[in-house]
């Protein structure tokens, strides 16, 4: 089991974005990083998550080498892109003259 000391600081904004970050996606690896910080099983947050044991470890290693930051990056396909959340994503993508 990978083992990480999490900063009171690091708990509170895994706390904050696993509700209000604008992608689902980043929300739940936020959500099982917030779950590991509270000392959950990894069985555990498999099973609440909905995701893999390889999901989760690929979590917690871009965690652990990068931090909170990289967590939060997430590169979505233009294409899917929503005007209203990802406006200037959706400007770039035009920009640069791929589909939206």
């Amino acid at each position: 089991m990978i083992q990480i000391k999490f900063t009171t600081d690091e708990i509170e904004k895994l706390n904050y974005e696993r509700y209000h970050y604008p992608h689902p996606k980043v929300q739940k690896k936020m959500e099982a990083l917030y779950l590991k910080s509270q000392g959950l099983p990894h069985n555990k947050i498999l099973r609440l998550c909905h995701i893999s044991e390889s999901t989760l470890t690929y979590y917690l290693w871009e965690y652990i080498e990068d931090g909170i930051l990289s967590t939060r990056n997430y590169i979505m396909n233009c294409r899917h892109a929503t005007p209203s959340i990802w406006g200037d994503l959706t400007m770039a993508c035009v920009l640069s003259n791929e589909e939206v």
